[in-house]
Formats: C-alpha cells, structure tokens, sequence
C-alpha cells in the first residue's frame, strides 16, 4: 500500500511503543487488525484524535526480536477506560481481565493497522536505522528509550514515512498474503464439509495458523445431496475460522469471555448463522458469529429470536463500517 500525503494539514501524528518485555507486541500486531495501547502522558491522552495516523515502535527487551517500526495505521478510537473499549475483543487477554478487576488502571488508544512488517525481511524499519537518521536520531525513542506514545512533528513524521515507504523495503513488503499461502499450501483445509467433524479441525488448524484476507463465503451453498434437497449444508471452514478470529475468544452477542478452552486449547465458541441456511442465508462472514453456548441456544430457541438477529446483523456491519472507515 502506499502511505496518505505525508503533510498532515494540521492533523497530528505519533509513535507508540510496545516491549517485548511485558507482552508479544509481534504477534499481538500480526494477529488483530486492531490493537490497543496504552497512552501514559495526559496531554497525549487529549489530544490523540480519530484518524490521526500513527507508527507502531517495538522495543525489543529481553527477546530476541529486533527494536524498531514494525507498523503504520491510524487512530480508531480515542483514549478509554479499559470498560469502555468498542472492540474489547482485540483487547490482549491481560486487558480483557483488567476491565473487571482494574477498569481504570490504564487508558488504551484504539489503532487501526493498515500495514504490517514485523521483521527485517519483511521491511520493518530498524531502530538502527533511525539511529543514523539526521534527524530522528536524537528522539526520545533513540536517546531515551522508555515512554508508551511520542509525538511527532511534521518533520519527523514525514521522514519517517521516507523511510517506511523507500523503494527497497516497499519491495521486501509484498509476500504472499498469509490466507493466500495457506491455501497454496494446503488447499484441502479450505474445501467446504458437511462432515462436523472435518469442519472442526480444519477450522482450528486455520484459526491457529491465522487468516489475514476476509474470506468471500459462499452465499449459496449447497447440501451434502443436493439432488434431493437433502441432507446437511456443505460449510465454509475459513468461514468459521475468520469469525473465531474477529471474537477473540469473547462471544459476539453477550461479550462474556469463552466459558472454557477446547482440545485444541483455543477458545470454545460456537458459530451461528444469523439468517439460517435453511432460509437461504449465505455462508460467510457477515452472516455468521461466533458466540457462547448459552447465547447459541437462546439465538435458536429464545423468545426474542428476531431482535437478537437484528442486533447480531447490525453489529457485524458497525464492525464493517468501523474497519473500513
């Protein structure tokens, strides 16, 4: 992707930092299209605004990742209390915990990834690369080190983009897309079942290894006897791995954490489709969510079965919208 027109026409811009050291920013960047920070400084938490494009930096700590940027995007929401997120199912389950325990003990800015590089190879901009640069070399990033967010003037922010967006690590940026190997790789994990069994581990092996295209679906799906009219709905497992993925182990309808973890250690969470495939309801992402047991049972045999499908079906499109604004 290209970067926006690096004057901010009086937008501000940022750089926020993540160590290794109290968690896995690498996969926690790699895996959420969402992420939430914390912001420590006051005048940042007033003034960080949706849409303000910001730089993701990581600190490598301990590990033996290497520091420097490893993402660009933007400014989803601004500074919340843990309890007051929108998308607490992208929270780090750390977070998710605090929002019972502790609400308020840290504020986090909602950030939007547009674009990911979490190594050298894949063009991340390393912190000696900074270190060398005339003028981001003596930042607080470089000569301090420690601080959650940073401000960057428009001079720094667009020599940031100089470096993020070079020839030479715009060329390293453009591997196969993760969904796009796995398919190449191992096709039959994506052919559509009717056989539960089969669905269920070929959807946990995709959920484990992690999808990072949104999957078309089928909005017509056929039956296991199609012929007759007969028999079970042949079901998309990338379909029911992608809505795992966007729950983050929180059911979709009462945001509850999963009640317990599956032989496969992942979150249990069930998948329902809103407008049953028996009414003609299509098998893809928009028409199915991941929720709990309990919720599952009440979307098929409570008393309120119309307003929930209502609810559910605005939520995933809000969810849309937000995304993609």
């Amino acid at each position: 992707m290209s970067l926006p027109d690096t004057n901010l026409h009086g937008r501000a811009a940022w750089l926020a930092q993540g160590s290794m050291n109290y968690f896995d920013i690498t996969h926690y960047v790699k895996d959420y299209p969402v992420v939430y920070l914390s912001v420590n400084v006051a005048k940042h938490q007033r003034e960080m605004t949706v849409g303000d494009p910001i730089y993701i930096w990581r600190a490598k700590g301990q590990s033996n990742d290497v520091s420097g940027v490893i993402a660009f995007g933007e400014i989803l929401e601004t500074c919340a209390r843990l309890d007051q997120v929108k998308l607490p199912q992208y929270l780090l389950p750390v977070d998710r915990s605090k929002r019972v325990d502790a609400p308020g003990k840290d504020l986090k800015i909602g950030i939007k990834i547009l674009e990911r590089r979490v190594s050298p190879d894949e063009g991340m901009i390393l912190r000696e690369t900074v270190a060398k640069h005339p003028l981001l070399s003596q930042t607080a990033i470089i000569k301090a080190g420690t601080g959650s967010t940073f401000s960057l003037s428009e001079d720094r922010f667009s020599a940031y983009c100089d470096l993020w967006n070079s020839p030479s690590r715009k060329k390293l940026a453009l591997p196969l897309s993760k969904s796009a190997k796995l398919k190449s790789e191992k096709p039959e994990l994506f052919e559509p079942s009717s056989d539960l069994g089969v669905l269920d581990a070929n959807a946990s092996i995709l959920l484990r290894e992690g999808l990072d295209e949104k999957p078309a679906g089928n909005p017509n799906p056929e039956r296991s006897n199609p012929n007759e009219n007969k028999g079970s709905f042949k079901r998309d497992p990338e379909v029911i791995a992608w809505a795992k993925q966007r729950a983050g182990g929180v059911c979709e309808l009462c945001e509850q954490e999963a009640p317990f973890r599956d032989r496969n250690d992942q979150p249990y969470l069930e998948t329902h489709h809103i407008v049953p495939l028996a009414q003609e309801g299509p098998d893809t992402p928009d028409n199915t969510v991941a929720i709990c047991p309990n919720c599952h049972r009440e979307c098929h045999h409570g008393n309120d079965v119309e307003e929930l499908s209502e609810f559910l079906l605005k939520k995933i499109s809000d969810l849309n919208e937000l995304l993609s604004c």
